[in-house]
């Protein structure tokens, strides 16, 4: 199964495509005031570094946030409208289980907090355990 991945969520754009063994090829930009013209292109650079023409995709897969919502927009939208002319299915992903998911290695037993921005008053956080979808959240 080829997936292209994508997120947008934070001042990187990122994008990669796997199977089921690793990761073909990946690109992360940090440049957040270019993220619409960067991703256009650092999808056809992955595709060609990871020798996959956008026909051998089996899905594509995009980080939902949380986020500012121009970079949100331009991942989800790239999914969804790639998912549709291609034939195949576009899901979106919380960035931060992603995160926390990729920083502990296994399955995360112990409990963990995320929290997008620490420094903003009443900013959403949750207890995960167990699974990245986690327990849930708490109160700030």
């Amino acid at each position: 199964m080829l997936v292209l991945a994508l997120d947008t969520a934070t001042q990187a754009v990122t994008v990669a495509v796997s199977d089921e063994r690793r990761v073909r090829a990946r690109l992360d930009v940090v440049d957040a005031r270019r993220q619409g013209e960067l991703l256009a292109a650092g999808i056809r650079q992955v595709l060609a570094e990871a020798r996959v023409a956008f026909g051998d995709l089996d899905a594509i897969v995009s980080g939902a946030g949380p986020g500012p919502y121009t970079g949100l927009r331009m991942g989800l939208v790239t999914a969804r409208v790639l998912g549709s002319a291609l034939g195949v299915r576009a899901h979106g992903y919380c960035t931060l289980d992603l995160i926390a998911a990729d920083a502990v290695p296994g399955p995360p037993d112990p409990m963990y907090l995320r929290r997008p921005d620490a420094r903003a008053p009443g900013a959403p956080k949750s207890v995960l355990g167990g699974t990245p979808a986690g327990s849930g959240a708490v109160a700030p």
